[in-house]
């Protein structure tokens, strides 16, 4: 079977959700860390 790549728009517009997402969450922690250091 071959593996059939989504056209480079598509993989780019992933991509771009994909670090959106990772600084999302880090943000959060980050967030997270800062609020429990401050009680």
């Amino acid at each position: 079977m071959q593996k059939v790549l989504p056209p480079p728009r598509a993989r780019e517009h992933t991509d771009e959700k994909r670090r959106e997402d990772s600084t999302s969450v880090g943000s959060m922690i980050t967030r997270g860390l800062e609020k429990e250091l401050c009680i």
